[in-house]
């Protein structure tokens, strides 16, 4: 009885539906050509890459690749907090920019948060919703792609209330710490 029939299956009574793009602005990353040109690559200006969601997880600070100021008016600048999806190859990851810094092509940034959304929240429904993401990925040739219209259309359920989101969040937050603590003991 509490709970409700959706497109996305059951959920909370008090819940509803939103699509990624309703809650906030899904833009795409932009890279600097011709790549390698020392007009716009070999700068100080960070410039996030995969490798670097690969190695630090949920906040990434870029230590691959720079810009120069040049370059970067080529790119996609983005605040320290912006929410980033890898959109090319390993489609579908998460992470915060913890510094400001650039997104490449290879890269769709959730911002413009409505204030009646957590970002934290968001960051693990977009986390859960990886394999979805995946497959509705284009796949020709040699990358999977992930399109800013495709993130944008992604149903997620979420809370009405903004402390039950940042609840939610935080549990899964401690779970995930909690997991990597096990592995680490583990190894």
């Amino acid at each position: 009885e509490r709970f409700q029939e959706t497109e996305i299956g059951q959920i909370p009574c008090e819940w509803e539906v939103m699509r990624i793009g309703n809650i906030g602005n899904v833009i795409r990353g932009a890279s600097p050509r011709p790549k390698g040109d020392k007009r716009y690559y070999g700068g100080d200006v960070p410039r996030l890459m995969v490798e670097d969601v690969t190695r630090d997880g949920k906040f990434v600070t870029p230590q691959v690749d720079f810009l120069t100021s040049d370059g970067a008016k080529l790119s996609r600048p983005c605040k320290a907090g912006t929410l980033t999806i890898v959109c090319s190859g390993t489609v579908g990851v998460p992470a915060f920019l913890s510094v400001n810094a650039c997104i490449h092509d290879g890269f769709l940034a959730v911002v413009g948060i409505d204030g009646r959304f957590d970002s934290d929240y968001l960051y693990h429904q977009i986390n859960k919703l990886r394999t979805k993401l995946d497959s509705a990925a284009t796949h020709g040739g040699v990358f999977t792609n992930l399109t800013t219209t495709g993130v944008k259309e992604f149903p997620i359920a979420i809370p009405r209330s903004k402390d039950e989101q940042k609840s939610i969040a935080n549990a899964l937050s401690d779970t995930d710490t909690l997991i990597r603590s096990l592995e680490q003991l583990i190894e």
